[in-house]
């Protein structure tokens, strides 16, 4: 059937070309077909798409395919297609480009007709930029149609299996596909024979049909035919044969969208009917006018619902899920400023204060903060004030306390001012399960979030368990455990560990590895988990041995000694708190730096750097967010956090896993309309998600874990982390690993809880 491809060499296969094994035929159009293959040399699964043999010979065919592959690799942006490489095999090109689940949106379109405005505009957003990539480096597509538009997915191993239709969440994203027809702005250069329609009829600009000379403006015309039919189900510009089409497009005006789909908001059909207009001057100017539009559209039309992908507005979210509208009249303006110089000349003004580390308002104070005398929702914020967490823990109570101020600037819950009651866990497990217990007992919050460290969980885990109460752990962690009174925000191991080994041996060519780690239950069973994974999956890697810092202390001088002895290349890092000072100042006074003997850290973040320094540099960690992550959500997400508590403070993965937290637990108190543990529960495993500053997360129905994307840093001088490898998506959460069976994992745990004397950490320490 392809007399190009080599012949198979196993079932299943259709044959090979170069070194990529085909497995099957995912399209087949007039240019070349398009294979469903798998790169042996890459070990990766592509979608190979091959100019067809009789074509290869014709110059004209053969320059559009390259120019497609040049135009597509030149732009590197989220919105347009990865083209990994570019080549010939017996005389026929061919070019492999990154393997994409979901459906076109032809095919989406088919299949439901209109979408809905909220949808339109995401997908018209991404589109735009994607465009606007494109059109800033000097291309112009000239196919702009939904065949050419891509929903892609999640691989069904990170999503929910057999999915067949694309979830109300939106977990997809927008990829611009086929450049063939691209070409640099105002190049009058012929890509095409002779005769044929540059583009498709149905979605061409006016000065496209009319052969006239082209700039980025076209692309933003054919935008408003796909935002048209995703908007009414229908053409704007339609005809019986080509002709007509093209007649259509130089002589009549779209029929208006209120006659065809009344329920448009007017604002899309306004910008709509402009991408239509014929004269490109009458258009918006640009892409990214267009997307800036778009998005301003998704703010005022949903308050209440953000999209995964979306903006937040600046300086404060207009978006957030509890956010209600509220309508500023004249009258309203003036109550309010009366009320102020009332407040004013009775020398009102200092309502509330709070010192550095978080202390319990009275009732009074939490009345006059919010404004109202409305009875206040309390959350219990806990973590460590004083010890060896106390930097992380510190931190952790202001990220906490910037998302309880954001609920209370938006309204509050309920129509009730939310407050946060901070508590000290001092670094100690004991204490950790008192203060749970006061906080639920006595000071009747209604969730818990906080514990940085896998002893403190498991003693505050008794408490919520026996009071049927809700903890919202914040950290990565061990996996290993399911409660129906936790909500797991961190990575589990094969959301961070794990995926951070692939890349360092495989992209790094590590292969002598040594654990080191605090001397409890998360380092212990974490390492536990990497022995067996890494004799499994990478047999030619060697772990040369481990060593334990008991928790708390700061005598690094073992480890560094069995470092410096084993000689490994890789360190594979679960030490908590301040002891990572101590381990990675050491380590370079003892001559091992990160070129040679390379660290790659579970447990250290940003706020950790600013103590270590320069000892840092050139070492790796394993994060679902790092500070430096580069998106719009994020930058916002620093500012105002920076606005709040200074320039200078930086913030690390558990910080902005409890800022989203208390987000997400906010968002279900909303849908529920309860402040019940119980029904927040019940609202939170409907799959809830949250556009984060990280990227879109929710809460996994099943296991009560959190599916989150993970991303690899490299230490730069300046005390951040460079990315230097992102899982893209966000990753199922697996709590137990498949090396071992379930009731294997828990022997192992009980285990090593009697070891230690019936605790969660080594004997004789805290």
């Amino acid at each position: 059937m392809f007399p190009f491809l080599d012949p198979p060499r196993g079932e299943g296969e259709l044959g090979w070309l170069a070194h990529y094994r085909i497995t099957g035929v995912l399209g087949e159009g007039g240019m070349g077909f398009v294979f469903d293959a798998f790169d042996t040399s890459l070990h990766r699964r592509v979608a190979l798409k091959v100019l067809k043999p009789d074509l290869a010979s014709n110059k004209s065919f053969r320059d559009r395919f390259e120019q497609e592959a040049r135009a597509a690799a030149a732009l590197p942006d989220d919105y347009i297609v990865t083209i990994y490489q570019v080549g010939v095999e017996k005389d026929v090109p061919f070019l492999a480009m990154k393997f994409l689940y979901g459906e076109s949106l032809e095919q989406r379109l088919q299949r439901d007709g209109r979408l809905p405005p909220l949808e339109i505009l995401r997908i018209g957003r991404e589109i735009a930029l994607g465009l606007s990539a494109a059109h800033e480096r000097g291309l112009i597509h000239r196919d702009i149609k939904p065949a050419n538009l891509w929903l892609e997915t999640p691989p069904p191993e990170q999503g929910e299996s057999n999915r067949t239709r694309l979830s109300c969440e939106h977990m997809y994203r927008v990829k611009i596909l086929d450049f063939g027809l691209a070409r640099p702005i105002n190049d009058s250069r012929r890509l095409t024979a002779t005769g044929l329609i540059v583009g498709t009829p149905q979605y061409l600009a006016p000065e496209q049909a009319r052969g006239q000379p082209l700039d980025h403006r076209c692309d933003l015309f054919s935008l408003g035919i796909v935002l048209y039919r995703m908007a009414t189900g229908l053409l704007p510009f339609d005809g019986a044969d080509t002709l007509a089409q093209l007649t259509a497009l130089a002589v009549a005006e779209p029929r208006p969208i209120e006659e065809v789909a009344s329920d448009v908001p007017a604002g899309l059909r306004r910008l709509i009917h402009q991408l239509l207009a014929r004269d490109p001057a009458k258009r918006p100017q640009t892409a990214r006018a267009v997307a800036e539009a778009l998005r301003a559209l998704e703010k005022t039309l949903s308050p209440t619902a953000p999209l995964p992908g979306g903006q937040p507005p600046q300086p404060e979210p207009q978006t957030h899920p509890i956010r209600q509208p509220v309508r500023h009249t004249r009258r309203h303006w003036l109550l309010v400023s009366g009320l102020l110089g009332l407040l004013i000349f009775l020398g009102g003004g200092l309502w509330w204060w709070r010192d550095r580390v978080p202390q319990l308002p009275s009732k009074e104070a939490e009345n006059t903060a919010t404004g109202t005398d409305k009875e206040s929702i309390k959350i219990g914020i806990l973590f460590s004030l004083r010890g060896s967490m106390a930097g992380g823990g510190i931190a952790a109570h202001d990220a906490a306390q910037l998302a309880v101020d954001e609920l209370n600037r938006q309204g509050g819950l309920l129509n009730r001012p939310v407050v946060a009651i901070h508590k000290d866990g001092a670094s100690d497990y004991r204490k950790f399960a008192a203060e749970a217990e006061k906080l639920i007992t006595e000071e009747h919050v209604c969730a818990l979030f906080g514990t940085r460290a896998s002893v403190n969980r498991k003693a505050v885990k008794e408490v919520v368990e026996k009071h049927d109460h809700l903890l919202f752990y914040p950290m990565q962690f061990e996996g290993l455990e399911s409660s129906p009174n936790i909500i797991y925000l961190g990575a589990a191991p094969n959301q961070q560990m794990l995926p951070a080994v692939d890349y360092m041996l495989d992209q790094q060519h590590k292969r002598r590895l040594f654990l080191v780690g605090s001397d409890y239950i998360f380092p212990r069973a974490a390492n536990e988990i990497l022995r067996d994974y890494i004799k499994n999956k990478h047999p030619e890697a060697q772990v040369l041995g481990a060593d334990y810092i008991p928790y708390g202390s700061l005598d690094v001088g073992k480890a560094i000694e069995l470092i410096r002895e084993k000689k490994p290349d890789l360190v594979l890092n679960t030490i908590n708190g301040d002891a990572n000072v101590a381990f990675f100042r050491e380590l370079v006074q003892a001559g091992l730096h990160a070129d040679t003997t390379t660290v790659l850290s579970f447990s250290m973040g940003e706020n950790d750097l600013s103590n270590i320094g320069e000892s840092g540099v050139g070492h790796y960690a394993a994060w679902s967010y790092f500070q430096s992550l580069d998106r719009p959500e994020n930058h916002a997400f620093v500012r105002r956090f920076q606005q709040q508590f200074g320039p200078r403070r930086v913030i690390s993965d558990p910080m902005e896993t409890v800022y989203f937290g208390i987000h997400l637990w906010a968002q279900a108190v909303q849908a529920a309309g309860s402040i019940d543990p119980r029904a927040v529960r019940a609202s939170l495993l409907k799959g809830r998600s949250f556009e984060a500053p990280e990227g879109s997360v929710r809460i996994d129905r099943n296991t009560h874990y959190t599916w989150r994307p993970m991303r690899v840093g490299r230490v730069r001088p300046d005390g951040q982390f460079e990315i230097v490898y992102d899982t893209e998506w966000a990753l199922q959460p697996q709590p137990f690993p498949s090396t071992r069976s379930r009731d294997g994992w828990q022997k192992f745990l009980d285990d090593l809880y009697s070891h230690w004397g019936n605790r969660w950490i080594a004997e004789g320490k805290k």
